[in-house]
Parts: C-alpha cells; sequence; structure tokens
C-alpha cells in the first residue's frame, strides 16, 4: 500500500541508527499479588484487583448477551471483581461488591483525583451501572424499574457526571443515560443507542445511534462468529465468498463462494455447532457469458436450497454518529458512521464514515471543518485505529493498518510531524493525557526486553526495569501526567505490579 516518500524515509533513517537507553531515574515501587487496572491522573491513587477468582460458566450469558448488543465496542469485556480496590499510600479500599460479582474492566472509570470510580457490576446474571465514592456506599445509576441491564461508558474528570447505556428488557435494544450528583438520572434522546465518550467538564458527548432490529443484531454477531471461526480462510480454490441469510436462531448461515479457476457460484449451508452441512443438491451457477453474473436470483435460490426464507435473508444494522450537548441538545455528526474518539475538551471528534465500498476512513471534526486523516498519512486504503487523542484534539497517536501490516504514527494538527527516532526502539501502548508522553515494551536489545518510557522532545527513552525480571511487563498503565508508569506482570496465576515514577 502507498505511503508517504518522507515517512518511508524517516523510517529507514530511524532504524538504523540505534537509540540510546536512559536508566531509570530510581528504584521501582514493587506490588505483590496485585493486578493492575488503572492510576490516577497523577499516579498517587491505584485501582487493582486480585487474580485468585476467574469468572464461571453462568457468567458466560452475561458475555455472550453484551456482544450481541455491543459486538462493535469493548462494553462486553468482563472480568472478576475479586480483590477490586483503591490503593494508594500502601492502604486498600475494596469495593462494596458481593462475592462472586464481575465487573466491565474496559469502560471503568476513574475520576482525576483518584476518589470516584464509574463501572459496571453484578453477579449471577445481573449487571448495573454504579458510582462509587471511596470509603463511601455504592450508587446505583439506573433505577431498577428502568432498566433489565445497565452499564457505564464514560465520566466526566470530576466524577459527577456519568454516561452509560440500559438494556429495558432482553427484546429491547440499547439506550443511552446521563446520570449527574445534581440531578440524578435522565434518558437521553431515544436515537442515541450507545453513548461512548464524555468531556472531561461533562457537557458533551458521542455516540452511535442504531438503525436496525435487534433480529439485524443477532444476524451480525452470528457472522462475526462465522468470521472467526474462518472455516474458509486460506482456500486457494476459493476467490471469494458472501453470507446471504442467517437462521432465527442465529446458528445456521446460508451464503455462496466464487471458485478461483473458473465461473462457478456454489452455494453452502454452515452450521455453528457442526460445521458445513452437506446439502443434497447444493445450488451451484456456471456463468458462460461476458460481465458479471446475475448473483441477486442465485442468492435466492441458496437461501431456498438452505430451507430459508426472504425474511432470513442478511440485513446490515447501520449506525449514525450522534452528539449531545447538554444546553444544546441532540445532534447528527454524520449519517452511516460510528464514533471513534472525543477529546476531553469536547473540541474535536473522530469518527469512521462507512462508505459503500466497504472502506472506513477515519474523519476527524472541529469548529474549523473536517480533515480526512486518511489523507493526512498518505492512505486511503488502510483501517486508522486511534490510540491516543489530547485532551486539546490536536495531537493523536493512530495504527495504520492494510494488507502490507501495520505501523504507528503520530499526527499534529493533522499533520505528519518528523518521525520521532524513539519508535525504532519502543512499541507504545499506553499514552498521557496530552498524548506527549508514552510507555510500551522494548524491542530486542542487548538489554533484553525492558519496559520504555518517553517523552516527545527528549531523543533517548528511559529504561524501566522491575527487579527480579528479565523482561518487559505484560501489563502497562500510564498516569494521565505521564509521570508514573505502571509495570505488570501475570505468571501462572501470580501477579505483581510495579510503580516507576514520578519521572522527570
Amino acid at each position: 500500500m502507498f505511503k508517504p516518500v518522507a515517512l518511508l524515509v524517516a523510517l529507514t533513517a530511524a532504524f538504523a541508527a540505534p537509540v540510546a537507553l536512559a536508566a531509570a531515574p530510581s528504584e521501582p515501587t514493587r506490588i505483590e499479588h496485585r493486578y493492575l487496572e488503572q492510576l490516577s491522573y497523577t499516579g498517587t491513587t491505584q485501582l487493582v484487583r486480585a487474580l485468585d477468582a476467574e469468572l464461571v460458566q453462568g457468567d458466560g450469558e452475561v458475555i455472550d448477551s453484551l456482544k450481541l448488543y455491543f459486538s462493535e465496542y469493548s462494553l462486553w469485556n468482563l472480568q472478576a471483581a475479586a480483590g477490586l480496590a483503591l490503593r494508594s499510600d500502601n492502604r486498600e479500599d475494596l469495593v462494596p461488591l458481593p462475592a462472586g460479582s464481575y465487573f466491565t474492566s474496559t469502560h471503568t472509570r476513574l475520576s482525576k483525583d483518584g476518589r470516584i470510580l464509574a463501572l459496571a457490576a453484578g453477579k449471577g446474571g445481573q449487571l448495573d451501572a454504579l458510582r462509587w465514592q471511596r470509603g463511601g456506599k455504592l450508587e446505583r445509576l439506573v433505577p431498577a424499574a428502568q432498566a433489565w441491564r445497565s452499564g457505564v461508558s464514560d465520566m466526566s474528570a470530576d466524577g459527577k457526571t456519568i454516561t452509560g447505556w440500559l438494556l429495558a428488557d432482553k427484546n429491547a435494544l440499547p439506550r443511552g443515560f446521563v446520570w449527574t450528583e445534581q440531578h440524578g438520572f435522565s434518558l437521553l434522546p431515544e436515537t442515541l443507542s450507545v453513548p461512548l465518550a464524555i468531556s472531561a467538564d461533562g457537557t458533551t458527548l458521542v455516540g452511535d445511534s442504531y438503525r436496525g432490529t435487534l433480529a439485524m443484531l443477532r444476524q451480525r454477531m452470528a457472522v462475526q462468529t462465522f468470521e472467526n471461526e474462518a472455516p474458509l480462510a486460506d482456500n486457494p480454490r476459493i476467490k471469494r465468498w458472501e453470507i446471504v441469510g442467517v437462521s432465527d436462531s442465529g446458528r445456521r448461515l446460508a451464503g455462496f463462494v466464487q471458485l478461483a479457476n473458473a465461473p462457478v457460484w456454489q452455494g453452502f449451508l454452515w452450521d455453528a455447532e457442526s460445521g458445513f452441512v452437506t446439502q443434497a443438491k447444493p445450488a451451484v451457477l456456471r456463468h458462460k457469458g461476458k460481465g458479471t453474473p446475475d448473483l441477486a436470483a442465485f442468492s435466492r435460490r441458496v437461501l431456498a436450497v438452505a430451507g430459508m426464507s426472504e425474511a432470513q435473508r442478511l440485513q446490515f444494522l447501520q449506525t449514525d454518529a450522534l452528539r449531545w450537548h447538554v444546553t444544546e441538545g441532540l445532534s447528527t455528526l454524520q449519517a452511516n458512521a460510528s464514533v471513534a474518539g472525543l477529546s476531553r475538551d469536547g473540541s474535536t471528534t473522530l469518527l469512521h464514515a462507512h462508505s459503500g465500498n466497504g472502506q472506513h476512513p477515519l474523519w476527524q471534526l472541529t469548529k474549523s471543518g473536517t480533515v480526512n486523516l486518511n489523507k493526512a498519512v498518505g492512505n486511503d486504503d488502510a483501517y486508522l485505529n486511534l490510540l491516543a487523542l489530547s485532551e486539546d484534539g490536536r495531537r493523536m497517536w493512530l495504527t495504520v493498518n492494510n494488507d502490507s501490516g501495520s505501523h504507528t504514527v503520530l499526527l499534529e494538527d493533522a499533520r505528519l510531524p518528523a518521525f520521532p527516532p524513539a519508535l525504532s526502539v519502543i512499541a507504545p501502548q499506553v499514552f498521557s493525557a496530552d498524548a506527549r508522553r508514552m510507555a510500551g515494551g522494548g524491542y530486542d536489545t542487548e538489554q533484553g526486553y525492558p519496559t520504555l518510557h518517553w517523552t516527545m522532545g527528549t531523543a533517548t527513552p528511559q529504561q524501566l526495569n522491575c527487579p527480579g525480571e528479565d523482561r518487559s511487563s505484560s501489563r502497562y498503565v500510564l498516569s494521565g501526567d505521564g509521570k508514573v508508569v505502571g509495570a505488570g506482570q501475570y505468571d501462572n496465576g501470580l501477579a505483581h505490579i510495579c510503580l516507576f515514577g514520578p519521572l522527570p
């Protein structure tokens, strides 16, 4: 795929010239038998949990349910909540959850001062959006009569405004809500299905609106199961494949393949439990003329042979990207798009536009206008994944994914700056709130695989080694100010954390 010549030259130069590593300024604090979830803005408070409990088989039903409604997001990521606590100065205050609870770790939020926690947690099939002030009692954000299940998406910096989602019952599409310390719970406009991010002051939030039905969500989950199983992957005899219909249960999928070496299309039926189903007379299309055959008519034959009706034809649920402001109300940012990020000052929104040709360009929306970030990185065909967005929206780190692999780039004011040589030795994973500091694993060096910390404007990353370790961390967390790195290890059921900092 095409990449800017300047970027390729910079990459070559960076890898040709080795970058020295600087030693850490002080010994870290090692915390035994704990797994690190988050750090407060200055790193003085840590959200930790134990690893002596696991999810039970029954909890999988909750995960599957959340995947059905939110498969495009990380809202379904559950972890056992054993030992979940706020820790500072060697003191831990446990979150008052009952034994056997789980929580949605990816969307748990910690206030800037480290005193307030917002999370979704439950046990035995329940899941509720909750708020907890250290030393106090749990607050339920959504009235019990309003929701079968509910969860948290994001929280303001002071912890006084929280946005999230709820499911009124098993057959309802998700609905957004906002909770404030002053006014309590209120529903967002009905079209705002999934709030995803809120500004630091709690006045602006962005999210996605579902245009579709629960049946479409079930179809989407079934197709994703098929794609994850990848039963047609790496088959040289197949040029392409397409899913045509999904059974009401979501267990069976009907589709067809196009052969690679002949103008022939053949239908198939796939079962999620048993794999491909043998059909006595599968639908076959042999095209002898020029141009494209009538695949619409062929699709109807594939459905009929599979025993499916037109009502079971695959339909794609669509999303629109929306914005809500506390005084301005609801507005559409872009139809046929999904939200990718919001700067904490609320000035900049990132979204993926869903084009008809299968591409999903990343757009940056500000008061100054709209910028196609794929153009900014010089790759129209790549899928850009947001790693970090600065609080003012001017700086962002992206992963550029295309057929030839992936690489990380930095954009400042929607332009590529000079390539930072430090990226030749560090694989960045976590970033400070201003996106000027990062931490991650080190590539193979004479020092092994150290944890590295780097600040923009400096040529040399800092090497951080936890006592007793001979390789880098399997878990990285960075404080909002970027001056404290939490590096964690997990091995055979045991865990520990090394806290480095404050770093210069």
